[in-house]
């Protein structure tokens, strides 16, 4: 973290300045997300998610590691999609852990809203080597040309 010099230190301003390179790294230092380590056991994560729009759909790209087809649940409610899913793990009978970094159950969830050209109910899910491919398709705008006549 910057300090400022000492002698500078009762200027008000560099103190305000000061005390706000204080908050900041306060902040910095927080907790991190991306951090490897230990998931509190019974704690719903949020999954990892990549999102692009295309042409004809909305196609987000998320991280469910350890999560089978059959426990990923995907819903539209309240004009949202919604898709969570639990994975549980456990070390094979009779060999002794040596390190673990995730807990023996992992719950992942997201909501997602879209614009208003999102067709929810044309969502579509594929799960791949831990990613689950959701493409939700987009109804494209008709044009149509109105006549001005003449008065």
């Amino acid at each position: 973290m910057l300090r400022t010099i000492a002698p500078l230190r009762n200027d008000p301003f560099f103190r305000a300045f000061d005390e706000l390179l204080a908050e900041t790294d306060g902040l910095l230092r927080g907790p991190r997300a991306s951090r490897p380590g230990p998931l509190a056991q019974g704690t719903v994560h949020a999954a990892r998610v990549n999102g692009y729009r295309a042409e004809d759909a909305y196609v987000l790209v998320l991280e469910v590691p350890g999560l089978t087809a059959d426990k990923v649940e995907v819903k539209v409610e309240d004009g949202a999609l919604l898709v969570s899913g639990e994975a549980e793990w456990a070390a094979p009978e009779g060999a002794r852990l040596l390190h673990r970094e995730r807990a023996d159950r992992l719950r992942l969830a997201r909501r997602f809203t879209f614009a208003d050209d999102a067709d929810l109910a044309g969502t579509s899910a594929e799960l791949k080597d831990g990613l689950l491919t959701l493409r939700v398709p987009r109804t494209l705008p008709v044009v149509r040309r109105i006549e001005v006549k003449a008065s």
